[in-house]
């Protein structure tokens, strides 16, 4: 009976995990909607623009790595190794946000967030540690511990924002002191497997050898994703990124698929292929697409059902006739689904190189469409590359994959 109250417990707080991360910044995008306006949103979903490049360097660098090489090196204490090699990637990554940020008006004169640029240093430097210590967490099923550390990284400043209405660079300030008390959290939970000692070569080796195709994927990723983003902001401004943003974040109900995914698949998926074998771990994969597509078509329905009453009454009637981007987005989801366990399969069988290729054909797509769809076809045009992106990205995939499934 302890044991059935243990696991469920355990799934209850898995499930708050993933909700409490995604529910949050669903919320969020409706509080700065409602009480900044859509040009300050858009502003601060520039900056968010600057936060998910890094978070993307990051996840390359520090976390693919971390899931596919510590679950079959247990015994050699990577962890110790992997925390310590995460401190100097979240200073690199802290810094590469603060000059990005410093000279984003190069791009064009309305992504003027340069005055920004000190809290994005703070807050990708804090991020970058809370999210490694919150997968660390997660794997070692310290789910309580993982749980606190994201309410208060996340649910302060809801009520912050609710009840205070702080000009944006308080707000940012404030972010940052949410998130480095999840931080701490994290890092109290996990002292007894903290030491600092060196990392050696051999251990920078064998992750720079995983991560070296990743890193560019990760940088490829984010012009292959964010370029039309880049241009709906460089040519229409901070009102129609807040119109994309608004979009986006109304369908984050579904990342808490995906950060289910990221957290646990691929640290499962490359158990399973190590230790049963091949046919269990194509099994296992698609078993896993074919569950998560059909709960994902299923919300798609609903959110084309009521996508007129959901923007209304989440952000307000002015914003009710972009009703439209709901439906879309949420379409999106489906394609960024088959992507995301693709490569997740790919990246189990340490074929990230595959990855990186992909990444180069989105990436040239978008940059040789980006601009000229935005500034021909609007909002809609920045959608319809998106959905092209993932389109790519998913034959690529599914071709390279059969050819894999034939050798392993």
């Amino acid at each position: 009976m302890k044991e059935k109250l243990a696991i469920y417990r355990n799934k209850v707080l898995i499930t708050g995990i993933q909700s409490i991360a995604s529910g949050s910044n669903f919320l969020l995008v409706i509080l700065l909607t409602r009480h900044y306006g859509l040009e300050i949103f858009g502003i601060y979903s520039m900056l968010w623009i600057v936060q998910i490049f890094s978070m993307n360097l990051h996840q390359s660098a520090v976390l693919s790595p971390l899931m596919t090489l510590w679950p079959k090196n247990a015994g050699k204490d990577y962890w110790n190794k992997f925390f310590i090699y995460n401190l100097f990637a979240a200073f690199l990554l802290a810094i590469g946000a603060f000059i990005f940020t410093h000279y984003a008006e190069v791009v064009s004169s309305k992504w003027s967030i340069s005055a920004y640029s000190l809290q994005m240093f703070l807050i990708v430097f804090a991020l970058t540690l809370h999210l490694f210590n919150r997968r660390s967490m997660i794997n070692l099923q310290k789910y309580v511990a993982a749980f606190l550390a994201d309410f208060f990284v996340y649910i302060p400043l809801l009520f912050i924002i609710l009840f205070s209405h702080p000009t944006l660079s308080h707000l940012l300030y404030l972010q940052v002191l949410a998130i480095w008390s999840g931080v701490f959290i994290g890092l109290i939970a996990l002292r007894s497997r903290i030491h600092l000692k060196k990392t050696g070569k051999t251990f920078l080796q064998e992750v720079s050898k995983f991560s070296g195709w990743l890193i560019l994927t990760s940088t490829l990723q984010w012009f292959s994703g964010n370029f039309f983003l880049i241009a709906v902001g460089s040519i229409i401004g901070p009102s129609g990124m807040g119109i994309i943003r608004m979009g986006q974040s109304t369908m984050g109900v579904f990342s808490v698929i995906f950060l289910a995914m990221e957290n646990r698949v691929p640290f499962s998926a490359a158990k399973i292929l190590s230790m049963e074998g091949k046919n269990a771990f194509k099994k296992y994969m698609f078993d896993l697409l074919k569950k998560g597509g059909a709960l994902i078509l299923a919300g798609v329905g609903l959110v084309a059902a009521g996508s007129e009453f959901l923007i209304s009454k989440l952000y307000g009637q002015a914003y009710e006739n972009y009703y439209w981007v709901l439906i879309l987005f949420a379409l999106l989801q489906l394609f960024v689904f088959i992507s995301s366990i693709t490569q997740i399969s790919l990246r189990t069988l340490e074929q990230t190189r595959l990855i990186f290729f992909a990444y180069v054909l989105t990436s040239l797509t978008s940059v040789a469409l980006a601009f000229p769809m935005v500034r021909y076809f609007g909002i809609p045009g920045a959608i319809a590359g998106l959905f092209l992106t993932q389109i790519i990205a998913i034959v690529w995939y599914l071709l390279n994959l059969s050819k894999k499934w034939k050798n392993i």
